[in-house]
């Protein structure tokens, strides 16, 4: 379901090892939740709940959580006795999850990705007297993404 968080507030809590008590934490916290699954259901299931959602799905949404709730302005380095701050541009505002993070999530919902070769028996594939005994098995490239997607050549 849309607008449903996929963890509970207090294990992110947990996780970042301080009480989310105050009404702006919560509400922040809350927001970084709902972010962090709303991008988690588009890598994984649409059909992901906070019951259905696979345990390593939930891990990953709180570590992505978890940087953004104790980073909020998403610093590099910070220096004390000039006071320069560097600031990262990726991921102001919002959670995203790092590479690694997206292919854990994919394979929790069963997605492959990659190139792959697939055996198709051509039989009326010439082959001549003298050549003997020769295999008809051609290999043609299919696309792995998801159970049930169809190969490459036949999209």
């Amino acid at each position: 379901m849309i607008n449903e968080l996929l963890v509970e507030v207090a294990r992110l809590a947990a996780r970042v090892q301080e009480p989310i008590e105050t009404p702006e934490d919560i509400s922040a916290a809350e927001e970084l939740i709902l972010s962090a699954s709303d991008e988690a259901r588009f890598h994984g299931s649409d059909s992901w709940t906070a019951d259905t959602v696979p345990p390593i799905v939930k891990n990953v949404i709180l570590g992505a959580c978890q940087r953004a709730f104790q980073n909020p302005g998403f610093l590099e380095s910070e220096r004390a006795d000039a006071v320069n701050l560097k600031r990262s541009d990726e991921g102001m505002l919002t959670v995203d999850f790092t590479p690694e993070e997206v292919k854990r999530i994919e394979a929790a919902a069963g997605k492959r990705r990659g190139f792959g070769a697939m055996p198709v028996a051509r039989a009326d594939r010439f082959v001549p007297r003298s050549a003997g005994h020769c295999d008809k098995t051609v290999y043609v490239p299919i696309i792995a993404y998801a159970p049930g997607a169809k190969p490459f050549p036949w999209e």
